[in-house]
């Protein structure tokens, strides 16, 4: 026989349409937007875990001031390293009114090491032809078949790549973002490179390790073997990276693992929300009907059965929400993730896989949870007796004690005052509700101004308008010390006996080691005058919790230097910034550790002050205090401050860095994260009304009996709205007012817990624009839900008060 508690789940969709139709856009909203980004990112990251095996991957790479010998070459390949020279030029052009770089590849050295990856066209085969970076092109709408002018020279793009080694465009491994407007990658033949040949020439060479199995420390091992090696050959290295410490290379992975992570917390955040929402509507559905479950258990009902029909609505609602969120998050929410990723990054063709992983976290783990809360419930509310639920004593606690109000409140005070305490726990739950749907809102409003914020804070951090790194000590002009010793040096060279004693050699060896210096007139005397040298180095060292190591800059600046003049470094001081003591979980007193990874080695200061604020991650100390540590000669520097524009040799010239750079930092920033947190914003939003709406609805009926009495009594709708929206309204206001400090907490630790893996560091700033955003979002959506409900007044019916209750 069919069961006749069936025919009511038509009735129920229609009448609680409001109920299920909350629920199932909690569902759709989480299950499309996680499952839809943390698929895409599952399988870009597959992709990119296949580079080694579809472009034979570099497993290093090595950059010197010149091209290597043939004995260093054998040195370094008797190691178990083979070696692939790989040549660039950077060559300037003007896009869209951009001044851009693109760095150019001979094609002919990709055959065997970083392959590329063709998304259009051809690799070149001509002088004129240029295989262009596809993220580039898409940005400034090149096509295969357009010209491009390099250098005053002209390329016809044949074809649309990326390559492996520059998944993510960075200009310079210290750069933090990449930048895919600006800066591109690109090959062209032979001829065609040579075409550019009035251009500097960096030296770059790939390394292939003969041993794949190595481990980690084996590769690190290797590496400062390596290095050892080129050196004692007589090169001169300026950079030596493992891949994992290529940012063109690792970028990506760290990043899509930062993006998992944020999804993640959005997802954890919507399963709290959903709990508070299902449990509330769980108690609220057996509360209403406790005279039918009464009804039934006299009747000879068992328990069991009407578990499951109480079940069915929110397991059939569920499982369509789960199969519409999968669905929109497969097609468009994935299109949508594939989009901003291939705006911001360089990577092989899309491939979609599915990942089961992402399948249980985003559909099965809400749905379980849905069903499983339910269930919980309503069984434990089944627990009561039948009578206990004909008289509606299912919920009912210890009776609380009146509270006597005083008449000089006046009426209408005090009858809200009442509805506000006798739904205590209801708006309890009104406040988390709230409470969770402002972090949503807030960590929505917040992001982008932090990211902005922090890299202002580090332009302004800068006191010099350039900062040129090179690749190795290079004077502006001659001192009278070096001139002097110049001097006695070709003397002694010119001195026959110094020949027969073989003094000469020493004097030429001596006279090599002198620093380069600049031809006379290329500076002027208030360039040279203004210019102060520093010693500049790219360190590590261990972040707090254990995520991983920070990217830290160590200065050595002049005691008393005319730039850094707020940074006092005598007498062997080292400061350090407030942002890396952030960061690491430090204070003046502690030792800090700096680790070099190009030499192997580390370094242990004693920090003696803080200095700068959050944003500054940076390391302070003198000249002679670095190449002590460090272990350089005491005249030995790598860098200039400048305030004026130094027309530097670039084969000393490694990177230029200005204030400029950083407003180019936040740009950039404000560029990768603005898709996602507009998006994320909107998901927010609807969450919060979602949320809004239920919570207000469960009052509501909550109150139906009293709404009932009220219109016995005469009192007409809008005087009813007026004593109970006003106090929910009162109540919402206070939640979201009430809840700023700890919202404000929730997301400075949600921050501080996502961002800990990013080099950086990052604290929350919360403007009076970003507070009033909040606010004004959240009360108009609630302003929304209230003329919503302003309905559901009208709808209650005068009987209801008039049905027995005992």
């Amino acid at each position: 026989m069919r069961n006749p508690l069936h025919r009511r789940f038509g009735r129920q969709l229609v009448q609680e349409a409001g109920r299920y139709l909350g629920i199932f856009a909690l569902l759709v909203v989480t299950i499309g937007v996680v499952s839809g980004f943390l698929a895409t990112s599952s399988s870009m990251q597959k992709t990119y875990a296949g580079l080694d095996e579809t472009n034979a991957l570099e497993d290093a790479r090595f950059e010197t001031s010149d091209a290597i010998t043939d004995e260093a070459r054998s040195a370094v390949e008797g190691l178990g390293a083979k070696v692939n020279d790989d040549p660039s030029r950077d060559a300037e052009v003007t896009q869209d009114d951009l001044k851009a770089t693109i760095r150019v590849y001979v094609s002919q050295n990709r055959t065997e090491m970083d392959t590329p990856s063709l998304f259009e066209g051809r690799l070149p085969e001509a002088d004129d032809e240029i295989a262009l970076d596809d993220t580039f092109c898409a940005n400034h709408g090149l096509e295969v078949g357009d010209a491009i002018g390099l250098e005053g020279k002209t390329f016809t793009i044949c074809g649309r790549m990326v390559l492996p080694d520059y998944t993510a465009l960075m200009r310079s491994n210290s750069d933090m973002v990449m930048d895919a407007v600006t800066f591109a990658v690109a090959l062209v033949d032979s001829d065609g490179f040579a075409r550019l040949s009035d251009l500097p020439t960096s030296y770059v060479y790939s390394l292939a390790f003969d041993d794949g199995s190595l481990s980690a420390a084996g590769h690190t091992d290797l590496e400062t073997d390596v290095g050892k090696a080129l050196t004692s050959n007589g090169t001169q290295v300026t950079a030596l990276l493992d891949r994992n410490q290529n940012q063109g290379i690792s970028f990506f992975g760290k990043d899509a693992k930062g993006d998992s992570t944020m999804y993640m917390a959005f997802l954890y955040i919507m399963i709290v929300v959903m709990a508070f929402i299902f449990v509330i509507l769980t108690n609220a559905t057996v509360e209403k009907e406790s005279s039918e479950i009464g009804t039934l258990l006299a009747s000879g009902w068992r328990k069991g059965e009407i578990l499951r029909h109480y079940l069915f609505l929110p397991a059939f609602v569920g499982i369509v929400a789960v199969v519409a969120g999968n669905a929109l998050g497969y097609t468009i929410f994935s299109r949508m993730a594939r989009d901003l990723y291939y705006r911001s990054y360089s990577l092989p063709p899309f491939q979609a896989s599915f990942d089961a992983k992402t399948f249980v976290l985003t559909s099965v783990l809400p749905y379980a949870m849905l069903v499983g809360i339910a269930f919980v419930g309503i069984a434990r509310k089944l627990g009561a007796t039948p009578l206990a639920f004909l008289r509606h004593e299912v919920s009912r606690g210890r009776s609380r004690r009146h509270v006597r109000l005083t008449p000089k409140l006046g009426y209408v005070t005090r009858f809200r005052l009442r509805v506000l305490m006798r739904n205590v726990p209801t708006f309890v739950t009104l406040f988390l509700g709230v409470l969770v749907g402002s972090v949503l809102v807030m960590f929505s409003l917040a992001l982008l101004p932090t990211f902005e914020d922090y890299a202002k804070r580090v332009a302004a951090s800068m006191p010099v308008e350039h900062i040129y790194t090179l690749k190795a000590p290079y004077e502006l002009e001659m001192t009278s010390s070096q001139q002097d010793l110049r001097d006695r040096l070709a003397r002694l060279v010119n001195l026959s006996a110094a020949g027969e004693m073989g003094l000469g050699d020493m004097a030429e060896g001596l006279a090599e080691g002198l620093h380069p210096v600049a031809d006379d007139g290329t500076y002027t005397q208030e360039q040279m005058g203004q210019a102060e040298k520093l010693c500049v180095a790219s360190l590590k060292t261990q972040r707090r919790q254990s995520a991983g190591m920070e990217d830290v800059t160590a200065y050595g600046i002049q005691e008393g230097s005319r730039y850094w003049t707020d940074i006092d470094v005598s007498d062997g001081r080292v400061l350090v910034g407030a942002g890396l003591l952030m960061k690491c979980g430090l204070e003046p007193g502690d030792v800090i550790v700096l680790y070099d990874k190009y030499a192997d080695k580390s370094y242990a200061f004693t920090i003696d002050e803080a200095t700068g604020d959050w944003a500054n991650t940076s390391v302070y100390m003198s000249q002679e205090t670095f190449n002590e540590a460090l272990g350089h000669d005491a005249d030995w520097f790598c860098a200039y401050a400048s305030d004026e524009e130094l027309a530097m040799d670039p084969d000393y010239l490694a990177s230029t860095l200005t204030p400029n750079d950083m407003q180019r930092l936040a740009d950039e920033m404000l560029g990768m994260f603005s898709d996602t947190i507009r998006l994320l914003l909107r998901a927010a939003a609807l969450v919060f009304f979602v949320v809004m709406y239920l919570l207000a609805k469960t009052v509501f009926d909550h109150s139906a009996r009293s709404i009932s009495y009220m219109k016995v009594f005469g009192y007409r709708d809008r005087e009813i709205r007026r004593l109970y929206l006003t106090s929910i309204t009162e109540a919402v206001a206070m939640a979201l007012v009430a809840g700023l400090p700890m919202t404000m907490w929730a997301i400075s630790t949600l921050m501080s817990t996502i961002m800990l893996e990013y080099s950086g560091n990052f604290v929350v700033g919360y403007t009076p624009q970003i507070i009033c955003g909040e606010l004004t979002m959240g009360f108009a959506t609630y302003v929304v839900v209230a003329l919503l409900h302003m309905r559901q007044t009208k709808r209650v019916p005068l009987e209801l008060a008039l049905k027995t209750q005992e």
